[in-house]
């Protein structure tokens, strides 16, 4: 089976480089994920902190009130929340829709010219997620003009606790060139083999546990 896919995310990205047999089922053959109640707890967190930072609601929620102090200091800059942010393969701000690298922050403010850049995380802290901030960081890099310092923040609403990272431009168009070539290698995949592991099986839409085709996680 043929399928133009000329899109990426570090979401995407993480999935195919865990098991190319997931990736496939999910974003070719668009096997739907069944979300968890930890995933579906993240969704309603997300949407609360959206929502008090945006002024939609004045009181902080209850579950973010262990990094309360962060969160109303963080609504006082009026940050924009859930921002969309798409380039092209130049590394162009494009829209959405025509993007090639794409991501939506949870919250982005400025201070001089510096870009704060915020996500929200509930549950595990993954090895992960300090690439999820080197693309964050890309994105608004790429995409917002006259910033020369790029601080990434991820709050782990459950555990009171922050990791941090910096990048400056110099830092930022370095790190082009390695997603660069992890992303043409998924984006011109042929062959989509199993590689099973406990993590890439255990939410995986096409095992066989959940009806679907691949029996990986017999091996795991």
């Amino acid at each position: 089976m043929s399928v133009k896919d000329n899109k990426w995310s570090v979401s995407k990205l993480h999935c195919y480089e865990s098991c190319p047999r997931k990736f496939q089922g999910k974003y070719h053959h668009k096997i739907k994920d069944k979300p968890g109640p930890a995933a579906q707890r993240g969704s309603e967190v997300h949407l609360k902190a959206e929502n008090y930072l945006g002024g939609k609601i004045r009181g902080l929620p209850p579950e973010l009130e262990k990094l309360g102090s962060q969160y109303r200091r963080l609504k006082k800059t009026k940050p924009l929340v859930e921002v969309e942010m798409a380039v092209d393969v130049n590394w162009k701000p494009v829209g959405w829709s025509k993007g090639w690298g794409r991501g939506i922050i949870d919250a982005l403010t400025r201070i001089e010219d510096e870009m704060i850049i915020i996500d929200h995380k509930t549950g595990r802290i993954y090895d992960k997620h300090e690439e999820q901030a080197e693309v964050y960081a890309l994105l608004v890099h790429a995409t917002v003009e006259e910033a020369n310092a790029f601080h990434v923040e991820f709050w782990y609403v459950d555990k009171t606790y922050t990791e941090v990272w910096d990048y400056t431009e110099k830092e930022l168009l370095e790190l082009r060139g390695s997603y660069e070539e992890r992303v043409k290698k998924m984006l011109t995949a042929k062959k989509f083999p199993q590689t099973p592991s406990e993590s890439a099986c255990r939410w995986c839409p096409v095992s066989s546990k959940k009806g679907g085709p691949c029996n990986g996680w017999k091996k795991v």
